[in-house]
């Protein structure tokens, strides 16, 4: 992300979000804090992703609760933008875990549309916001023309109905640098309508839903 990825959205002029799990922070091949400070600065927001990554509908209430809390208070300490969007491990995240983010986080997305929720984007902004789906661009894919073509038409989709869908990656190899570069000639062609988190959901909004 960091070494093929920034550099691009800069040059574009588009910023994007990192779901930080925190106890990763800093482990090998994983972005320190002095990369997330660079990105931070570049006008990247840094959403929550828990603290250990595990899967929510396994933990108990108090362990969910650390998870939902601390992965949120360490952002916060470091004056992160993005702090109040929660972003669920392995997409698992069902009415309890839901409820509980809800005491700590304005929107959560939950779900891939792609994988685990197929076509299921939401209207823009959505009455429930805690139900914001994504759509792993490595599924398009988006090495391939045809995967370009296919982001392309869904976010064609989701101008036309009002929708929203967060698009995203685990890793962009540099072997696939290029790729990425043509995908995000594509998402330079609705640049107007790329936000980042923190923008859609600024901290001190008022309710909207």
């Amino acid at each position: 992300v960091c070494e093929n990825a920034c550099p691009l959205l800069q040059a574009l002029y588009i910023p994007a979000n990192v779901a930080v799990y925190t106890e990763a922070v800093g482990f090998p091949a994983y972005m320190t804090e002095a990369h997330l400070d660079e990105l931070h600065d570049a006008g990247w927001a840094m959403v929550a992703h828990t603290v250990t990554h595990d899967s929510l509908p396994n933990l108990s209430t108090g362990e969910l609760d650390f998870e939902l809390r601390a992965g949120q208070e360490w952002l916060v300490d470091r004056n992160y933008r993005g702090s109040n969007v929660f972003v669920a491990p392995y997409h698992e995240f069902g009415d309890r875990e839901k409820t509980a983010a809800s005491a700590y986080y304005t929107a959560a997305r939950g779900y891939s549309a792609n994988t685990v929720s197929p076509d299921s984007i939401v209207a823009w902004m959505p009455d429930r916001p805690f139900d914001l789906t994504g759509f792993e661009g490595d599924d398009l894919p988006y090495t391939t023309t045809a995967g370009r073509d296919r982001l392309r038409d869904l976010l064609q989709r989701t101008l036309d109905e009002g929708a929203f869908i967060d698009l995203f990656f685990h890793q962009i190899p540099t072997a696939n640098a290029a790729d990425f570069q043509a995908m995000m000639d594509v998402v330079d062609e609705f640049r107007d309508r790329v936000l980042t988190y923190d923008q859609l959901y600024p901290v001190f909004a008022r309710g909207v839903f």
